[in-house]
């Protein structure tokens, strides 16, 4: 896509670790021509959108890459 696509909802079950990053200059490093970036922002007015991370960039061999990483099994990220 070569457009910003917005996504008003969606609901996502993550059942393995994912890696993400905060940085948008990282994400488009390994997003390629036919890749997309999704954009997670907290509501702090809603609790179920607020997602636990761990952040790894500290133990990482690439701690530029500011890495968390979701493990979120049982309740989606909306």
């Amino acid at each position: 896509m070569s457009c910003v696509l917005p996504i008003p909802e969606f609901c996502i079950h993550l059942c393995a670790p994912t890696s993400t990053t905060k940085r948008l200059e990282v994400s488009v490093n390994f997003a390629d021509e036919e890749g997309m970036i999704i954009t997670f922002q907290n509501d702090p007015k809603n609790p179920t959108s607020l997602c636990s991370f761990f952040q790894c960039c500290w133990i990482s061999k690439y701690p530029d890459e500011d890495e968390r990483l979701f493990i979120h099994g049982e309740s989606p990220i909306m």
